[in-house]
């Protein structure tokens, strides 16, 4: 599952809110990458058989 929206240029740059908006969003959209590609990397482990 992935979230998705897209915030756009036109919004008020100078805005703090809006800043703080996509900082929040570019945030939560790498550790959404990083714990899915670490969530497949689960999958792989699971078929190895450690000694």
């Amino acid at each position: 599952m992935t979230s998705s929206f897209t915030l756009s240029s036109g919004m008020t740059d100078d805005s703090s809110a809006s800043s703080q908006l996509k900082k929040l969003y570019y945030s939560i959209s790498a550790l959404e990458t990083k714990i899915l590609n670490e969530d497949s990397d689960d999958h792989l482990d699971k078929g190895r058989v450690l000694r």
